[in-house]
């Protein structure tokens, strides 16, 4: 899952993350995805997309165990690059809005 932050400038829900999160449960539920690559960026204690994206996940009943917490993913060509890399992933389901 690509990271974004679960608010907009104005303070108010990010329709993109929610929308992110709601896709990536559903294809949790139907057993087209078995572990959830949570990958975003997270520069100081204030701001954390994986964290959230934990979070929300576990709200729409997605298991912690299904769930990979990736710290490092600052742009979607370093979530990506780090599938393969880091988390030695042959064939991957990005999870993102249109």
């Amino acid at each position: 899952m690509l990271g974004c932050s679960p608010f907009v400038s104005s303070g108010k829900a990010n329709p993109q993350f929610h929308g992110r999160m709601q896709a990536a449960a559903e294809l949790y539920r139907l057993g087209k995805v078995k572990r959830l690559v949570l990958s975003g960026a997270n520069p100081d204690s204030r701001y954390n997309e994986p964290k959230k994206m934990r979070e929300a996940l576990l709200e729409l009943g997605v298991p912690t165990e299904a769930m990979v917490l990736d710290f490092a993913g600052d742009s979607t060509y370093e979530s990506v690059t780090r599938s393969r890399v880091v988390f030695n992933l042959s064939s991957v389901t990005v999870v993102t809005q249109k």
